[in-house]
Order: C-alpha cells, then structure tokens, then sequence
C-alpha cells in the first residue's frame, strides 16, 4: 500500500450542508452515510496511485439452509466453496473488506479510539447492514473506555452464545438504531527478539435493527441472529 494509505483512509461524504467526513465516527453514523461511496472514494484513489486491492468485494445473497442451520435460509457471501455450486434465492447485498492495513492506520473512531480495520455490508439499496472494526491494543485501557461508552449510552442485552470459546469476552448493547457486540480477546505476540508481550484485539460489530428485523422477519440466518433467536425455556 502507498504511504498516504497507511497514514489514513479519507472517506468523503457529501452531507446536506455540504460538509465532509474524514473518517467515519461510529458513535455517530450519519444518517446520510452511503457504504458505496465510501469504498468507492478508497479504490478511485488508490486506482491513482496503481494500488488496486485494497479493497474486496463479495456478493451477499440467500440461499437454502438444507437443514444446516435452524432457519429456512441463510445469508452468506458467495465466494465461499460452501455455496460455490449452489443457486442463490436472491442477492442481497454487497460486503466491502479491506485487504491491507497497518495499526496505525485510521479509518474509524469509536469514542476517539482509532481503528485502522474495516469491513462494510450493505444491502442491494445501499442500505448500511453491518460494520465490523477490529484493532490490538497493548492494554485493556481502549477496551475498558469503549465498554464504558456502552454503559453511559446504550442497553446492555443479556445474551448467552454457548458456542463462544472461553478465551473471548463478549457483551450485547443497543441503542435506538443500533446492535452492538463488543469482544476483547487477551493475546501473547513475540516481537522480532523473541520477547513475548501481552496484547489486547479488540473488536465491534455493529447491525442495523432494520437489517435484524428483516432477518427475522423473512426467517433468515445471518450474522447478528443472536439478536433474533428465539429464546430456549
């Protein structure tokens, strides 16, 4: 990647006053907020510069669950070797994933703590479905603000995913818009001196209610079906 990618990722966004966005604050994401665009300002100016995969794009479409999950349907990209041979039922969208990063980067706030990686799904309209950030941090102290962010701000939702390994710490919120699932996970890297250090990855996805409640209305299986499940007695 060039360096002025790695330095930051401009998205530019043209609002109804006529203000740009520099980089997408997931505290606040505008209503206006076209996932398309975005990509699109990414690749046209990497086209610039010769770089041309720093993004990837794959098809989201429904497909037949053949009993392999508990709803009738189920989403998924289409380049998987699962479904490679299979017919969809209808595209629904698209999902944009970055190919290249460095920790430095900057391509989203969350609370003024940066996240250089970024994956988008949108649906055939352009409709904002899901975004998932990701970052490692030396200590919890990003993990611990952003969890505090979510206590002052959102619902917390009792969920409990008996399929989550024990190394991984999650927690559910919402707010009017929104779901959000918040996961930390306690990592050792050994550093080019084979020194072992303790790192913290940190990850949020977050769903669109209308993107949950059109999953559970049409019976689909997708990510964020911990937010539809229906409830075991």
């Amino acid at each position: 990647m060039k360096k002025y990618f790695y330095l930051s990722i401009i998205l530019i966004i043209s609002s109804c006053n006529g203000q740009t966005i520099d980089v997408l604050n997931l505290n606040n994401i505008p209503n206006n907020f076209n996932a398309n665009t975005f990509v699109r300002n990414q690749i046209n100016e990497d086209e610039k510069n010769d770089d041309l995969e720093s993004f990837s794009k794959d098809t989201l479409a429904f497909f037949n669950s053949e009993r392999a999950y508990p709803l009738e349907q189920y989403l998924s990209i289409t380049s998987v070797w699962s479904v490679r041979n299979k017919v969809p039922n209808e595209i629904f969208g698209y999902k944009y994933r970055i190919l290249h990063w460095q920790e430095k980067d900057t391509i989203a706030v969350f609370d003024d703590i940066t996240f250089p990686y970024m994956n988008i799904s949108v649906d055939t309209k352009n409709n904002l479905v899901n975004i998932e950030v990701e970052k490692t941090s030396k200590n919890e102290n990003d993990y611990i603000k952003i969890k505090k962010y979510f206590e002052r701000n959102c619902k917390n939702i009792n969920i409990k995913e008996f399929d989550t390994p024990s190394y991984l710490e999650k927690s559910y919120w919402e707010n009017k818009n929104y779901f959000f699932i918040l996961t930390k996970r306690n990592k050792k890297q050994k550093d080019v001196v084979d020194k072992t250090t303790s790192i913290v990855n940190l990850n949020i996805e977050i769903f669109s209610k209308k993107f949950i409640e059109q999953m559970k209305k049409n019976n689909v299986y997708s990510s964020g079906y911990c937010f539809y499940k229906k409830k075991i007695n």
